[in-house]
């Protein structure tokens, strides 16, 4: 993926900052033709978009949906297109907990590259990219307490997020209401007489694998 600034496209019936509407003129069958390369830069940079919208921003905190949205989807958000909020001390730990909480959920730095091409724009350094991308530490996502005391990722703060797990020095495991809840889950799994006591012990040897593996991710 490549950022190249001062390029600009529009095409009929677009609609000008002064109003007027773009109209084609002369004949469409001697248009130019887009190079193939050129279509498919296109197609991979609304693939990777894509992928971050349908695969990966739905399993970040509610904060950070509502805060991707605001920025770059809602135009009547006072935010909307207000990437100066990233930038600074205190906006570089803005985006360094935006980027920590898509990589936890499975963000690639491609995806994190064309985040940060939409945030920068005409700034964007892919040298300078790739070196603060070593930076972003999906074990790291922000605790509450900071969301809370932050300008603007407060103004998205939602309950609900107080109780997700989330990666942190603070948090490490399962709790002792996750593995309740594991427990509960398998106790009302419903098991045939005849094979009981066999799914018995593996419906506990899932429950210690489970737990294991959230003491893993630790």
């Amino acid at each position: 993926m490549q950022y190249i600034a001062g390029n600009n496209c529009v095409a009929s019936p677009s609609i000008h900052p002064d109003g007027n509407k773009y109209q084609l003129t002369g004949n469409i069958e001697e248009r130019p033709v887009i190079p193939e390369i050129v279509i498919q830069r296109i197609n991979n940079v609304i693939k990777t978009y894509k992928e971050i919208i349908d695969k990966i921003l739905p399993g970040c905190r509610k904060t950070f949906q509502k805060l991707f949205k605001a920025i770059f989807e809602e135009k009547d958000h006072p935010l909307y297109h207000d990437t100066s909020i990233f930038r600074g001390e205190e906006g570089r730990k803005r985006c360094l907990h935006l980027f920590a909480e898509l990589k936890a959920n499975r963000a690639t730095d491609l995806h994190l590259c064309l985040v940060c091409m939409m945030i920068f724009g005409d700034g964007y350094d892919q040298g300078h990219t790739a070196k603060e991308l070593q930076y972003v530490d999906p074990k790291l996502t922000a605790t509450t307490e900071s969301i809370k005391a932050d300008q603007y990722l407060s103004q998205f703060f939602s309950e609900s997020d107080r109780q997700r797990k989330i990666y942190s020095p603070e948090n490490k495991g399962a709790s002792a209401q996750d593995i309740k809840s594991f427990r509960e889950i398998l106790k009302n799994i419903q098991l045939p007489e005849s094979v009981g006591e066999r799914l018995e012990a593996a419906k506990e040897f899932i429950l210690h694998y489970i737990i294991h593996l959230a003491e893993e991710d630790a």
